[in-house]
């Protein structure tokens, strides 16, 4: 099985994460098709965290997250870890979350 399309990941994650309450916007929209994802995500009114892509090693065909970077709200640095990213990687997406818990925290999270 192959790994669903970033457009229809980062939609169907939107999805679920605005009907448990949270606000999720697209703050750069990547590749449709093959586009890694950032998540930088801030549950209620704690740091943000920011989330990227990691090889799934159990199951290659779903995606796999670790948490690369933790920053105070309204601080320089998650914006900075974001233009360092997209420096690299053009054709990547950022989503940000605004959410009441952690239901919209990523899955699964792998520590390196």
């Amino acid at each position: 099985m192959r790994r669903i399309r970033t457009d229809f990941f980062v939609s169907a994650y939107r999805m679920q994460c605005e009907a448990a309450g949270a606000f999720v916007v697209f703050a750069n929209k990547g590749d449709a098709t093959a586009g890694a994802v950032y998540i930088r995500i801030q549950i209620r009114g704690g740091p943000v965290e920011i989330y990227e892509p990691v090889p799934n090693l159990d199951d290659p065909d779903e995606r796999a997250w670790t948490l690369a970077e933790t920053a105070e709200p309204l601080s320089d640095a998650a914006e900075a870890f974001t233009a360092r990213v997209l420096r690299r990687d053009p054709d990547a997406w950022v989503v940000d979350v605004e959410a009441p818990d952690d239901t919209c925290r990523p899955e699964p999270i792998v520590t390196l």
